[in-house]
């Protein structure tokens, strides 16, 4: 539908008769009205005039505002519907501004096109060109003033192509009154912020959601992010990682559950990042170390990784006087223990053992030279056969007593 009215100006002709505006003005009928009598037909054209004029201006606003006809059709309620209906949409439209400018200088005009700038107005500006920096306005080429951000220059990226931003102007500069509401923010734009689920922090694969600090604990205490179960075979470690590691780092920890004993020096590769050999106090593994099903800590330390829980081959058991520890017929690497006793400075292990040239450690002195020691190792010989060994815990020349020992094996 085009615009248009049926409201229409009277008397604008060029040689309309009508009174000059000097005589109306100087009128007393303009403040009294008109006596009864004979009016003068200028001047009652001069009334007709301004009013219809008017009339017709409003009429003619309202529908290029609404792009449709206005009637004279005597329907007051109507008429007032339409007007509502026009200065709501010269509200909403009327302001809007396409960028026609540069990078950080925007530029542009609405129509009506305003005469002056003026404090409280408000644009609303569709931007041309994402800004790298501090931003300018020009509207209507009323000059080029600054556009501030809560009283700070824009920041780089905080204004994006093709996005509608809200200005006002507080009469020296134009103030940011909002953002897209569909920019994400990043660490160079600002935006609205989407949060992780707790979900998502300890799955730890998702790159565009910010963290709670709540998310991170919960994460922390999954214990997911360094945890990962054995896939190779023996000797040869392989873990993957969730989320994976770009690259090794001295001070890594993983906790990996083997799938098979080792049987000698073992490596690791983590998430294919390369093999590392795996050491147990800087010294390469030995046979049985890393049993299959248990969990291991180890931490790489710039070249190998190093086990952080003692390898299996050092675990020791305490036993007390008088304690079958453990009981009997229960093996331990080999060594079936059927009784324990203590006399003294004396502990006698008895036990039938299922391995060839077993190496029993016991923390404690070595009774063949009567001196104290930490360790005490028996290779083969008189003190090392199937049925169990004795050892005398007292200082040089023997004596004291003892009510507990320490019963490991090494290096089965």
């Amino acid at each position: 539908m085009t615009a248009s009215t049926d409201f229409l100006p009277f008397a604008t002709g060029a040689g309309a008769n009508v009174v000059s505006q000097a005589l109306y003005a100087a009128d007393t009928a303009v403040t009294n009205g008109f006596s009864s009598g004979i009016a003068s037909s200028a001047k009652f054209n001069k009334v007709f005039r301004q009013a219809s004029f008017v009339a017709a201006g409003v009429a003619t606003w309202m529908a290029n505002a609404l792009n449709a006809n206005i009637p004279d059709d005597g329907n007051l309620n109507n008429f007032v519907a339409n007007l509502g209906l026009a200065v709501r949409a010269a509200a909403t439209s009327g302001n809007f501004i396409a960028d026609t400018g540069s990078v950080n200088a925007l530029a542009g005009t609405s129509s009506p096109a305003p005469t002056a700038l003026v404090a409280g107005m408000q644009v609303a500006i569709q931007i041309a060109n994402t800004n790298t920096g501090a931003v300018t306005f020009n509207y209507a080429g009323l000059g080029v003033k600054n556009v501030l951000s809560e009283g700070n220059a824009v920041k780089a990226g905080q204004m994006v192509a093709g996005q509608i931003y809200l200005l006002m102007y507080d009469g020296t500069q134009w103030e940011l009154l909002s953002v897209g509401l569909d920019v994400p923010a990043s660490t160079a734009q600002a935006g609205i912020v989407i949060l992780a689920a707790n979900g998502d922090v300890v799955a730890g694969t998702d790159t565009g959601k910010a963290v709670t600090s709540q998310g991170v604990a919960r994460a922390v205490q999954s214990g997911g992010y360094n945890y990962a179960a054995d896939s190779g075979s023996a000797n040869t470690i392989t873990i993957a990682l969730t989320p994976a590691p770009t690259a090794y780092s001295a001070g890594l920890v993983v906790e990996v559950k083997m799938n098979a004993t080792n049987t000698g020096a073992t490596t690791i590769n983590v998430n294919g990042l390369g093999a590392k050999t795996v050491q147990f106090n800087g010294a390469a593994l030995t046979a049985g170390q890393l049993v299959a099903g248990q969990i291991y800590s180890m931490v790489y330390d710039g070249t190998n990784f190093q086990v952080a829980s003692p390898p299996s081959a050092s675990v020791g058991r305490i036993m007390a006087a008088g304690e079958l520890s453990p009981a009997s017929g229960t093996a331990i690497k080999g060594f079936n223990v059927s009784s324990v006793t203590y006399s003294g400075a004396i502990v006698t292990v008895a036990y039938t053992n299922s391995i060839a040239n077993p190496v029993p450690v016991v923390n404690g002195g070595d009774s063949g030279n009567g001196s104290s020691c930490q360790s005490a190792f028996w290779g083969s010989g008189s003190s090392n056969n199937s049925t169990g060994f004795s050892i005398n815990f007292g200082v040089s020349g023997g004596g004291g007593s003892i009510s507990k020992a320490t019963f490991v094996t090494a290096g089965l």
